[in-house]
This record gives C-alpha cells, sequence and structure tokens, in this order.
C-alpha cells in the first residue's frame, strides 16, 4: 500500500485528468495531459501513447512527454513476435519490466534501446465496445520498482 501522500497525489492527478478529459474533445490533448500527469506521477519523466495502427503489425508513437520529437508520430514498434507491447494487448493486462537487462523473453525497440530504456510498464488501453486502442507505457533509464498498487493507478 502506498504512503498516505502518495494515494492523495495520485487522487489529485486522476481528478484534475478527469476535470480536463470531461471539458474537452481534442484527443491528442488528453493524450499529453495523460502523458504529462503519469510521468510525474511515477516519476520517470517519460511516458508514451502507442496507437494500434494494423493489429498484429505496428504501433505508432502516437504522442509522448521526455521523448525527442522524432520518436513522436514515427517511432512505430512491432505488435508481433517477442515484443513487450505486442504480450501487454494479448493478455489485456498490464506489464511491468522492471529491468530489460534480465529479461529472456522480450525484445525491445531500437528507439528505446537508443534512449537508455532499462525498465518500462505497458498498460493496454481499451475504449467502449472492449475494443483495444493502444498502450500507456511508462519508460525509465534506470531499474523500476512498480508495485500492484501503482499499476491499479496506472490502469484507472
Amino acid at each position: 500500500m502506498p504512503a498516505h501522500d502518495i494515494m492523495v497525489q495520485r487522487q489529485r492527478l486522476l481528478g484534475e485528468f478527469g476535470d480536463f478529459a470531461l471539458r474537452t474533445d481534442d484527443l491528442d490533448a488528453i493524450l499529453n495531459t495523460a502523458c504529462r500527469l503519469v510521468a510525474a506521477a511515477i516519476g520517470t519523466g517519460r511516458a508514451k501513447i502507442l496507437e494500434i495502427e494494423v493489429p498484429d503489425g505496428t504501433a505508432v508513437v502516437r504522442t509522448g512527454v521526455g521523448w525527442v520529437p522524432e520518436v513522436v508520430g514515427s517511432a512505430r514498434v512491432q505488435l508481433s513476435g517477442r515484443s513487450t507491447e505486442a504480450f501487454a494487448l494479448r493478455s489485456e493486462a498490464p506489464l511491468v519490466v522492471p529491468d530489460i537487462a534480465l529479461e529472456t523473453r522480450f525484445e525491445m525497440p531500437q528507439f528505446m534501446r537508443d534512449a537508455g530504456i532499462r525498465a518500462f510498464v505497458n498498460v493496454p488501453i481499451i475504449v467502449p465496445g472492449w475494443k483495444l486502442y493502444g498502450l500507456l507505457q511508462i519508460d525509465a533509464t534506470g531499474p523500476l520498482a512498480i508495485g500492484e498498487d501503482t499499476v491499479d493507478f496506472l490502469h484507472t
């Protein structure tokens, strides 16, 4: 269970995000705000939204914070094979990789390796009708200790 102050901060951020999402119909603004708030709440400084382009094919980095401009809108990940993104989408459940250097099941996209990403969390984004939209991905350049309470927060 997180400390009381962390829980209060997360509740405040969820409220802030909910209020913002209700006041705008600009999807890019909503996704940008989600990335900014999540990166701040988790303390990694990096988050992105991957939007599915072709099921079982690719997803594009739709928006993100803490990434160089060349990544956002251009970088793509494979949704097949040994990608963590494919695994999370197939399972329709969050996936935490605390340290990719210790992981043998998955491969990481080149742009993430180039950025020094070492740990991440993939959270599927499911829209009405139980349709997969993509993933919220939180990235870290060092090992990342994420508890179940934090995964629940990200899923919310």
